[in-house]
Order: C-alpha cells, then structure tokens, then sequence
C-alpha cells in the first residue's frame, strides 16, 4: 500500500470510532470549552485564578456535565459512563468494607495482602496445564512474525501472568515467614508497581485490537493497525530487558523489534495531522499556534 493511499483516510470517520456511544456527549462538550470564557488565561493571581476556575465549575454543571451518571429522576440520564471510575471506587469500598470496619491498619494491609494472592493463584489454576507450562519454560518464538497480532498479545499477557505471580509469591513469602505486613509491602513496592502496568498495558492492548476488529471501514483499518503495531513493539522494545531475562526474547529478535520500531516511526508521522483531527479537538482549547490546523 502507498503512502498516499494510507493517508487518505477520513478523520471524521475515525472521530466517530473514537467518540463511540458518546459522541453527542464528547461533542456538546467540544462546543462549551470552545467558548471565549473557557479561553486559558496566562498569569493571574492565585486567588483570580480560583475563582475563574470556580465559574468553570458553575458553568459546567449548568449545562449538566456533572448530571449524566444519576438516575432521571434526579435529573440525570441515567448514564454512568462517564462517572465510570467514581462508580467502580464505590464498588470497591462497598465490596471491602465489612471487612474493613474491624480491621487496624496491620490487620487491613494483611487482608489486602491475602486478596492479592487469592485472586493471583485463581487465575493461574483457572488456565490451562498446557499454558501454565508454556509460561514456565518459555520459548523465544524466533520464528514468529513481530507485526502478528496474536504474538503481540501473547508477549503482554505473559508478562502480566508471570510479573503478578512473582509478586504475589513474594507477598506470600513474605506474610508467611512472619514479617511485618507493612514491611512486605514496602519491600515490593516497585514489584507490585510493574505488575500493575502490565496489567493496563495488556488491557490497553486488547482493546485497540477489539476497536479494530470492530472497526468496518476499510480505510481505517491500516492506520490503525500501524497505530497498533507501533504502540504494541515500542511497549515491548522498552521492556526488552524483562523480556531477555526471562528467555523470552533473543538479542536477534530484540533487534528486529527496534528495526519495526524505527519503520513504523518514520511511517506514522504522514498520518500524523489526520489522526490529532481525529480527536476533534477545536483550536480554542488548543490555543496555541503549533497545535492549529494548517488551513493551507
């Protein structure tokens, strides 16, 4: 395919796949930021400042920004995405409170500490011999092509099952040889930190390749893709050191993946003006000259 035909894709139609479900929601908040009051301001006060975020604040929950979430009764739309998070904390504190009511923050960090490792051996014994014994003795798949989508995913979902496990196993080890809760917790801190950005990566990863699944124009489809090839290689590039370590990865084929790296690099930027459209992003709440659409 040619550079030419890769960057003729239409960005109103990607804003559309990107906008989804919320689309009339994303757009009508388009339009408010828009307006001049929303405009940045450079050097105010403190104390100026505040207040003008306050009248922000006002304005938004006049036009209902602040309502979606809640039931129509009470003036909602009954429409909790975009209270998503709030929503999901509550289920957390509501599904750990009873057990938190009673707790000293000894016993809370234990019983967190019990949870993780609960959920992680669940996991594991919920997958399939043949998998658990891939994962243990891991090949490095020299022969797989870095640009399949299978593989990509492969290489983030191992990684999360074996970062995950490791820190739970040393949760356990931890708790189990009488030490501090607090203090194992201290002690894989950063362990734990890795483990949680695998997670997301691998989450981040699965749904750019369902939006492409899903996605039905054709020119869409490769730019995407590009997208997706460059954004899976560089994650795995940038942790190649893990990937080695563990024998998953070969210097060859460490190599290669920073060789795709480089050539969707130079590739993706003729896509580069198409796709910052594709956030429908107006220029007022750019409002700065590099960011501006060349109208030429």
């Amino acid at each position: 395919m040619t550079a030419t035909a890769e960057t003729s894709f239409d960005p109103a139609a990607l804003q559309r796949l990107l906008d989804g479900r919320y689309a009339e929601v994303r757009e009508r908040a388009r339009q408010v930021l828009s307006r001049p009051e929303f405009a940045p301001v450079i050097g105010l006060p403190t104390d100026e400042y505040r207040e003008r975020v306050l009248e922000w604040a006002k304005t938004l929950a006049v036009e209902g920004a602040s309502s979606l979430g809640f039931p129509v009764e009470y003036g909602g739309s009954n429409d909790p995405g975009a209270v998503l998070m709030l929503l999901a904390a509550k289920g957390l504190l509501t599904d750990y409170g009873d057990h938190f009511d009673d707790l000293n923050p000894v016993g809370t960090v234990t019983f967190v500490a019990s949870q993780v490792v609960e959920r992680v051996v669940e996991r594991l014994f919920a997958r399939k011999i043949a998998q658990v014994i891939t994962d243990a003795v891991p090949s490095r798949d020299e022969h797989r092509n870095v640009l399949d989508r299978d593989y990509q995913l492969e290489l983030f979902r191992w990684r999360e099952g074996h970062v995950t496990a490791s820190v739970a196993n040393r949760f356990k080890r931890g708790l189990g040889e009488g030490y501090d809760p607090f203090e194992v917790f201290r002690a894989v801190e950063d362990h734990a930190a890795d483990a949680a950005g695998a997670h997301i990566d691998r989450l981040i990863l699965e749904a750019f390749v369902s939006a492409i699944e899903s996605c039905g124009d054709e020119q869409l489809r490769g730019p995407l893709n590009r997208l997706c090839d460059l954004y899976a290689l560089a994650n795995v590039e940038a942790d190649r050191g893990f990937f080695q370590e563990h024998g998953r990865l070969g210097s060859a084929r460490c190599k290669q993946i920073t060789r795709e790296v480089n050539r969707l690099c130079d590739e993706v930027p003729a896509q580069a003006g198409r796709l910052v459209d594709s956030f429908g992003i107006p220029d007022a709440i750019l409002a700065a000259p590099i960011g501006l659409r060349d109208e030429k």
